[in-house]
């Protein structure tokens, strides 16, 4: 009994402390529950704050199409009522199908086809099993006061809910996105046309500048043509007065057709720059050869100033820095009356390898005041005493179109002056160029060897000149004595070493280089002294002054010319005078036409242009048949054998480009005569043109009696290149 109560008791016992157990783990286990539960009702709480709170709108629908919860986004974006509204509604009842009237609910396929876009949408979710659909339309809503069609991006995602399936759709109301997109796209396309009508007025613009490039050349052409013929015959000194100003404004207007033509260039981005090899001294003594007629006129000193360092070749457009070089000596050499105009240059390396070119052009005029300076590059532009400067007196022109030039060369144009007359001006300008291969550099040309150590005595009453030829001199390893006046040579010459060359300036007071030259041959030695007379381009030395001295070179003596009539006097060659003309190979004379006879063909349909080139050609001693338009010109090279066609290019009937094509297509090679295009055609891309349709070269009207003689020094007769051809074949 006792056993059997002991054994109750434990039994007891177990029970109880199994009862404790399983008590405590049920507490447990509703306590954890519980703190589950509030963290899932937490979390839900969060995930709706997050779905009412979300900017786009969000539906949730069940597999019936019964709105389950929407949030106030998508609430609003229909009547504006409380989203409780609209629970086991449709979506039907917020939109309705937008390619149907608005009356219409649907598609005529009932209730189920509330809006077709979306419907696809959410189709493709539930049927296709797609994880999200994104699909963007117009839609139709149903809104306070009617409807209103919007468009509406929307997203759709299926997801299980109490064992059911469901889709969530996010709706994002971009109707105004759309009216952006809608006014970008007409915004691009009004741009796209008028970037079309800008074209089409820029072709306009080309042609209409290419006609009136013609068009004022070609009477041009007969004015200068003719008044540059009629100064050469005899004439009294006043009808010579006439002609000379008649000439002079053929000229002058000449100047401002080119100007107002490079400038409607540039405005129409049309300036095309060339990045070809060019000698920059060349260049620049070009450029100040061009303007030697004016300065000398007003018996200025003009001086170039180049930094012997700097390589002779470069890469880069020669022809538009010569332009920019003339404009600015042009203006300085207008608004100077009295001393000198100093161009120099000088040059850097820059950091991306290019180097910088820097030029000035200095003068002692009347200066600039620094409260016109900003108007100074302005187009059309002209401001009291020194606004001319702009244009040359004309269209106000010359430095803004040097200013956007050397813009478009990579550097820029600024002005110093204290406005002070006297003191002048110094105009600045830079441009960016490549340097030449250091091997055509090399091949270029050095200093003669029989210049160093010579001893030298210059004689320039003008210190800027006097210094620059000193530095000449002294680069060429001679050397140079420098003093101001004839009696300080004379002086000179009896105090030192005996000099082996002497420099003497024709025009300095009191005593002139020739006076000085007359005395040096009567001092001891002197008669044996080199001389050599730097005199004014179309100065007062006469053939007989020439003889007074060994060799006579034009001012401002470029450092080529000079160094090589020097080298000359040393070697023991004869010393040939070499001033501004010294790249003139043949006289322009009637011996021209017998040291290198040619036949000539002339095309030309207007009958001046007609008889300004035959009498140019006469001037050089050549004869030239002539026809009117291309047809004949075709028919004459078949009949005869020409060296040379001097082709018109706007003619009547056949043109000159037409008529080169034939001439090439037609006649044999070793009948081919050298073409060249005579044309008051102008334009960036003309004389390529001409080129490619067979032409040999080119000559601008007006037509220059130099520039003639140039092209026809180049042509090489027909029986000449006919045998060339023969040669070829065998």
């Amino acid at each position: 009994m006792l056993n059997t109560h002991i054994g109750y008791q434990m039994a007891l016992i177990g029970v109880t402390v199994l009862s404790v157990v399983l008590l405590v783990a049920t507490c447990m286990f509703f306590r954890k529950r519980r703190r589950w539960v509030l963290s899932l009702q937490a979390e839900h709480d969060r995930l709706d704050e997050v779905f009412e709170a979300s900017p786009v709108g969000m539906v949730m629908l069940n597999d019936r199409m019964d709105i389950v919860r929407l949030n106030s986004a998508a609430a609003q974006m229909a009547k504006g009522e409380p989203a409780t509204v609209w629970i086991d509604k449709r979506p039907g009842d917020l939109m309705q199908c937008s390619h149907r009237s608005v009356d219409a609910r649907g598609c005529g396929e009932g209730d189920e086809c509330w809006l077709c876009p979306m419907r696809k949408v959410i189709d493709s979710v539930i049927g296709d099993g797609l994880s999200v659909r994104r699909v963007e339309a117009p839609m139709v809503l149903v809104c306070e006061g009617g409807v209103k069609t919007v468009w509406l991006r929307m997203g759709a995602r299926p997801f299980q809910f109490q064992g059911r399936r469901h889709v969530i759709v996010a709706v994002d109301d971009i109707t105004e996105n759309k009216k952006s997109e809608e006014k970008l796209e007409e915004a691009t396309l009004e741009l796209e046309r008028l970037n079309a009508e800008i074209q089409c007025a820029n072709a306009a613009k080309g042609q209409f500048l290419a006609n009136m490039s013609h068009e004022i050349r070609t009477p041009l052409n007969g004015i200068i043509g003719m008044t540059g013929l009629l100064t050469g015959t005899a004439m009294s000194d006043e009808q010579r007065e006439y002609v000379e100003t008649i000439y002079a404004s053929g000229e002058a207007l000449l100047v401002v057709v080119n100007d107002i033509l490079d400038f409607s260039k540039i405005e129409a981005d049309k300036m095309v720059l060339e990045n070809e090899s060019f000698d920059l001294q060349k260049c620049v003594e070009e450029a100040v050869r061009l303007v030697t007629p004016a300065a000398t006129k007003k018996k200025l000193e003009l001086i170039c100033q180049m930094d012997d360092t700097l390589p002779p070749l470069w890469i880069g457009d020669g022809g538009r820095l010569r332009q920019v070089l003339v404009n600015l000596l042009t203006n300085s050499i207008k608004f100077t009356e009295r001393g000198e105009i100093v161009v120099a240059c000088a040059g850097q390396k820059q950091d991306n390898g290019t180097y910088q070119l820097d030029f000035s052009v200095r003068d002692t005029g009347v200066g600039i005041p620094p409260a016109q300076q900003a108007k100074l590059f302005q187009s059309f532009s002209q401001v009291d005493a020194a606004a001319a400067r702009c244009g040359g007196g004309g269209t106000g022109l010359g430095l803004a179109i040097s200013k956007r030039l050397c813009e478009m060369m990579g550097g820029g144009l600024s002005v110093e002056s204290k406005g002070i007359p006297g003191q002048g001006a110094v105009l600045r300008f830079s441009i960016k160029v490549q340097r030449e291969t250091e091997a055509r550099n090399a091949a270029f040309g050095k200093p003669h060897d029989s210049l160093a150590g010579k001893r030298l005595l210059i004689v320039d009453d003008n210190q800027t000149s006097r210094e620059q030829l000193k530095r000449q001199a002294e680069m060429w390893r001679m050397a140079a004595t420098a003093v101001a006046s004839g009696k300080a040579a004379l002086d000179c010459l009896g105090k030192s070493e005996p000099f082996e060359v002497a420099l003497l300036d024709y025009t300095m007071p009191d005593m002139n280089g020739l006076k000085l030259a007359d005395e040096i041959r009567k001092c001891p030695g002197g008669g044996k002294l080199p001389l050599v007379l730097l005199s004014p381009l179309g100065g007062r030395v006469t053939e007989g002054d020439r003889t007074r001295v060994d060799v006579c070179l034009c001012k401002p003596a470029f450092s080529a010319h000079l160094q090589e009539a020097l080298a000359a006097l040393f070697d023991g060659h004869p010393a040939t005078p070499t001033g501004n003309d010294a790249h003139v190979q043949m006289p322009l004379d009637g011996e021209m036409a017998r040291l290198h006879p040619l036949k000539i063909l002339l095309a030309e349909d207007n009958v001046v242009n007609q008889k300004v080139v035959v009498r140019l050609l006469e001037k050089l001693g050549y004869s030239a048949d002539v026809t009117a338009d291309g047809n004949e010109v075709v028919d004459a090279v078949k009949q005869s054998r020409y060296d040379l066609v001097l082709m018109d290019v706007q003619m009547p009937g056949l043109d000159g480009e037409q008529a080169t094509i034939r001439i090439r297509r037609e006649l044999p090679p070793e009948r081919q005569p050298w073409i060249v295009a005579t044309t008051a055609n102008v334009m960036k891309g003309d004389r390529e043109r001409y080129l490619s349709d067979g032409m040999d070269d080119y000559i601008p009207k007006p037509i220059r009696v130099e520039h003639l003689a140039d092209v026809l020094r180049t042509v090489q007769p027909l029986a000449e290149r006919a045998a060339q051809q023969v040669a070829k074949r065998v």
